[in-house]
């Protein structure tokens, strides 16, 4: 790896260590005070939550106070999912498949500083995947999404010549499967690519 590279790896370690502190020491102090997991749901921490983030609204943009409150509104949302028996990671999954709704959507954009809502019909219109060569190997094509990568590679030593695969962000291996050319492995990552969008929508319903 190169300089910078270690260097986000190195800064990526601190930050989930240090998350992971913070979850643990909040999840005792707060069982301790509060009472425990099995005893109180995520439905108080919900309503504190919203009266945190709007205290938050009334501040000034960028102030100390501002900040301050977005570490209760932070606070309170660890609570809130970890009350409601839920995993950072599942909830990290959850955003990922919200994001990829909200993509598909139509949004009523208005001026002023209030909520945006969506329109109730979504739209499911799915962006075509953007194919590049990969800069490090000129047998390998890829397309970033927001779930992870395609890649359609050329290799001798697969059983076809010709195979193509999906990877998420954090480079772990979801699947690969053998073709007869690029343009059939973009083909069928394009297929598994739709039924990706499918899948996270109902999921997110």
């Amino acid at each position: 790896m190169t300089g910078e590279e270690y260097d986000f790896a190195d800064r990526a370690l601190s930050f989930m260590g240090r998350l992971d502190a913070l979850q643990a020491a909040q999840s005792e102090w707060s069982q301790r005070t509060f009472g425990s997991d099995e005893k109180r749901g995520p439905r108080g921490p919900l309503l504190h939550l919203a009266k945190e983030a709007d205290e938050a609204a009334q501040e000034e943009v960028g102030s100390a106070k501002q900040l301050k409150e977005f570490g209760d509104v932070f606070l309170l949302t660890l609570e809130s999912f970890r009350r409601g028996k839920r995993t950072i990671d599942e909830v990290l999954e959850a955003a990922i498949a919200k994001h990829a709704e909200n993509r598909l959507r139509v949004w009523n954009v208005i001026d002023a500083e209030e909520p945006i809502f969506h329109k109730k019909e979504p739209s499911f219109r799915i962006k075509p995947l953007e194919w590049q060569d990969s800069q490090f190997d000129v047998n390998l094509k890829r397309a970033e999404t927001i779930f992870g990568f395609y890649w359609v590679q050329y290799n001798p030593m697969f059983e076809t010549d010709f195979a193509w695969g999906f990877h998420f962000h954090d480079f772990t291996d979801e699947e690969q499967h053998c073709c007869m050319s690029f343009d059939q492995g973009k083909q069928l990552a394009w297929e598994n690519w739709q039924e990706r969008i499918k899948s996270a929508l109902i999921e997110a319903e």
